[in-house]
């Protein structure tokens, strides 16, 4: 299995998983990988906001900018510097009659990590009603 080197490229820690295990990259940090965990910790770490429908990246849809680079794989590995992330995969700039995006909260916060103004109970005692 070959190894390849990660590089993150941004001020930030950076989080992928492959198999069910967490692999973290700290900031600006360099760490070698397995060549599946190496792609998936990229794959899973895109500057969101930065995609552009109109190209084609290894059979996927759009070209993307990413937090880490692959060395060998000659990715830009230069630091990101500051940036600020937009709330989807793809730059709208690039979509024809793309509108910008609005972000709607839920009621109850369930549906987005991000409204959770608390953590959700963990207590599996705890019983939603109508539900046992």
């Amino acid at each position: 299995m070959d190894m390849l080197t990660v590089k993150n490229r941004s001020d930030q820690e950076v989080v992928g998983m492959w198999d069910g295990r967490q692999y973290v990259l700290p900031p600006l940090g360099t760490e070698a990988f397995p060549e599946v965990v190496a792609r998936a910790i990229k794959r899973q770490n895109p500057v969101r906001g930065t995609g552009d429908p109109r190209l084609s990246e290894a059979g996927l849809t759009g070209k993307m900018q990413y937090k880490v680079g692959i060395v060998e794989l000659k990715d830009p590995c230069e630091p990101l510097g500051t940036f600020v992330e937009g709330p989807e995969r793809w730059n709208r700039e690039y979509l024809p009659g793309g509108n910008d995006v609005e972000i709607v909260r839920g009621k109850s916060g369930i549906y987005s990590a991000r409204d959770v103004a608390s953590p959700l109970a963990l207590d599996p005692t705890i019983m939603i009603s109508g539900h046992e």
